[in-house]
């Protein structure tokens, strides 16, 4: 857990801000989260996706630079191989912050919020000024960087 350690700590407390998308005309407010650290996590969430695109878009212009030079697969040296094992390992990352963020939102509510959010179906999103809010599903929490690099033609199929 180092790595999560280092990054939290890494994140200056002017780049913590709340997400800029305002409550929708069907979405309740049940909180807010104030907890600093989970701000902190859901801040990570944003810059890790910015991250991963950034370095995707590098190795990509890597493997198409190197496209076709060597006729014998080397996985340590296959830029492919290089692009699949940092989606892995992003992704796993990503996944894990994810899962503790929105466990540590849920256990931020009240009793009474917690019972509303059960009734409503159980989803939530941040929007604007930290409010937690029950939403519609399409609208909950943003897309896993899996899930977002695999829509744009980065997947798990690289030789390997």
């Amino acid at each position: 857990m180092k790595w999560l350690r280092d990054e939290t700590e890494a994140i200056k407390a002017s780049e913590v801000k709340s997400p800029k998308e305002k409550v929708g005309k069907n979405e309740v407010v049940i909180g807010t989260l104030e907890d600093p650290d989970l701000r902190k996590l859901f801040t990570l969430r944003g810059l890790l996706a910015e991250r991963a695109e950034a370095q995707m878009k590098e190795q990509l212009h890597q493997a198409i630079d190197g496209f076709g030079q060597k006729k014998e697969h080397d996985s340590s040296t296959c830029p492919g191989c290089a692009i699949r094992r940092t989606l892995e390992q992003m992704g796993v990352r990503h996944e894990t912050i994810n899962s503790m963020c929105w466990a540590g939102v849920r256990a931020e509510l009240s009793d009474a919020a917690t019972i509303q959010l059960s009734d409503a179906g159980g989803t939530i999103g941040i929007r604007e000024d930290w409010q937690i809010v029950i939403c519609e599903p399409e609208k909950a929490a943003p897309p896993s960087i899996i899930e977002v690099l695999s829509s744009h033609g980065f997947g798990f199929g690289f030789p390997g």
